[in-house]
């Protein structure tokens, strides 16, 4: 992902820290992982379809809670 894509998805993450959902930075919280709540998976999915173009895949891992990746993964993330 570039930078700006970045952006914006961090901008999406700052609207849902109340449900579970949020972003965490080494700098300001000491570790470094986007997490995403079972709850909202399917706004997260919906989010990126409608403005990652070409966006297939961030590499993830997957668990009963949710999904969570780093900004590391962002960077490895495949398109079309």
């Amino acid at each position: 992902m570039y930078d700006d894509d970045i952006k914006m998805l961090d901008e999406w993450f700052a609207e849902y820290t109340d449900y579970g959902t949020y972003h965490h930075t080494k700098e300001e919280d000491g570790e470094d992982v986007y997490a995403v709540s079972a709850s909202d998976i399917e706004l997260f999915c919906y989010y990126l379809k409608e403005n990652g173009a070409d966006l297939i895949g961030i590499p993830c891992m997957i668990g009963n809670d949710g999904i969570w990746f780093t900004s590391e993964d962002l960077k490895k993330a495949k398109f079309y």
